[in-house]
């Protein structure tokens, strides 16, 4: 009772004053306890909006090779896939003709091929003339060469199986885009697959001109997004300044353990770039007051209400901007002092 009464008499004294005069009996009644500032060693830590893309060297668009029909269809939108497994098969003429091709030419190497030995050896035993033998090799030759050249030309396209071409992933990923069904006709060129592989994924901040010299010589770098952050590799820091936001282009590259993070995401790089002395608090030494950050640092026997400015949330304690070393704040029974200032009728609401 002689507590809530004594704090009724101070409400009359403090509501119009912004120096707070308490006695050391006073302060140890009220529970307000006081604390030196010190200076101690913070990693600087710099934020640049950022936004992730994907990797180029892991996404991958498989178009047609050839004109033909759709014939089957192995692999759909969201399966995975691995490097070299079956997509889908193409029926197309133009590898039905140059099978064709490819065996008529075979024959008639393999009848050339005989003609050529047998003209060889009659050669040897001087039966025929040589022009005879020349001729034969000459067209031996020339059919093996057309042979070869419609093998490498049918093995260009690709796996056959059938009459019908095997249209494979070219790399490891997600089917992010399945663009033909069973029957439909392709052309040439004709996009039919597009797979990611989000497991590496590039991230661009923006950086001020003043930022560049802590993003180069950067300790480390995470990429955080809500409550996860993640390891991410400085890879470029861009040639010119965009001249709209004045800023600089900055790409690290990270591996997307979880696949927490998807292309196109908004997200912050926070940049490390050592430790340096600066003055640190316990967060409960700040009250908030008409949306500014205020502490009460004690002199003379008297609370004194002063800004300061957060520069980075530590958990328990903060690292702040408008104090220095040696000062005196108050760190507990603040929300007393916070009242005194605002005025009694605003007590109720203080945290």
């Amino acid at each position: 009772m002689r507590k809530y009464i004594f704090l009724f008499l101070l409400s009359f004294l403090f509501l119009y004053s912004k120096e707070i005069i308490l006695s050391e009996e006073q302060m140890k009644l009220l529970g307000i306890k006081i604390q030196t500032v010190h200076q101690k060693p913070v990693e600087k830590v710099l934020k640049l909006p950022a936004q992730v893309w994907e990797n180029p060297k892991t996404v991958y668009k498989v178009h047609s090779p050839v004109n033909g029909i759709v014939e089957k269809v192995h692999k759909f939108e969201g399966d995975y896939v691995k490097k070299g497994e079956t997509l889908l098969e193409i029926f197309s003429p133009e590898i039905v003709n140059l099978l064709g091709e490819i065996e008529q030419t075979k024959a008639n190497l393999n009848a050339a091929k005989k003609v050529y030995e047998k003209y060889k050896e009659l050669y040897k035993q001087r039966i025929i003339r040589y022009t005879k033998f020349y001729e034969s090799k000459v067209e031996y030759e020339r059919l093996k060469g057309i042979y070869e050249a419609l093998v490498k030309k049918l093995r260009s396209y690709g796996e056959i199986r059938g009459k019908n071409l095997l249209i494979k992933s070219p790399g490891d990923g997600y089917v992010t885009l399945q663009g033909v069904v069973v029957g439909e006709s392709v052309e040439l060129g004709k996009p039919l697959y597009e797979i990611h592989l989000h497991r590496i994924l590039w991230v661009y901040g923006w950086a001020s001109e003043g930022d560049l010299e802590y993003v180069r010589n950067a300790k480390r770098i995470e990429v955080a997004k809500d409550d996860i952050s993640i390891p991410c590799k400085l890879e470029y820091v861009d040639h010119k300044v965009d001249p709209k936001i004045r800023k600089v282009k900055v790409r690290c590259s990270l591996i997307n353990k979880g696949h927490h993070l998807l292309p196109n995401m908004f997200v912050e790089m926070k940049i490390y770039t050592g430790k340096s002395l600066g003055i640190v608090i316990p967060k409960k030494a700040i009250k908030e007051i008409e949306g500014e950050n205020i502490v009460f640092v004690y002199k003379n026997g008297k609370f004194i209400p002063r800004e300061v400015t957060i520069i980075r949330d530590l958990g328990s304690e903060v690292l702040v901007e408008g104090l220095r070393e040696g000062e005196k704040i108050a760190v507990e029974g603040v929300n007393f002092l916070k009242v005194k200032l605002v005025g009694l009728e605003e007590g109720g609401h203080a945290h």
